[in-house]
């Protein structure tokens, strides 16, 4: 499957959650990546693969730095490409947004 359909899909799982629950996806870096979705939030554990001025992609799925939409935001380093990363975050419209990267 190529990588935005695993995107896709991964975003269509997360939309259609209603408590907890994990989500493996193929990936060219990793054999899975792990999601956790419970009321609204996640977690993404998985390798940096890009990153833009106001969101990054953490092994195909974009995540979005944006102060002002969570009560709190803290990083505890700068990002880099190839970094292994643990986000965690809230959903809203369906789009990711971190409060913690770590």
């Amino acid at each position: 499957m190529s990588k935005i359909v695993l995107v896709f899909l991964a975003f269509l799982l997360l939309s259609l959650t209603a408590g907890t629950q994990l989500i493996p996806l193929a990936s060219a870096h990793y054999d899975k990546i792990r999601i956790e979705v419970e009321d609204g939030e996640f977690e993404i554990r998985g390798m940096v693969t890009d990153i833009f001025e106001n969101s990054f992609i953490v092994s195909g799925i974009l995540i979005n730095i944006d102060p002002f939409m969570v009560e709190e935001f803290e990083q505890k380093e700068d990002l880099m490409i190839g970094e292994n990363v643990k986000v965690e975050g809230i959903m809203i419209d369906d789009m990711l947004f971190a409060e913690e990267i770590d």
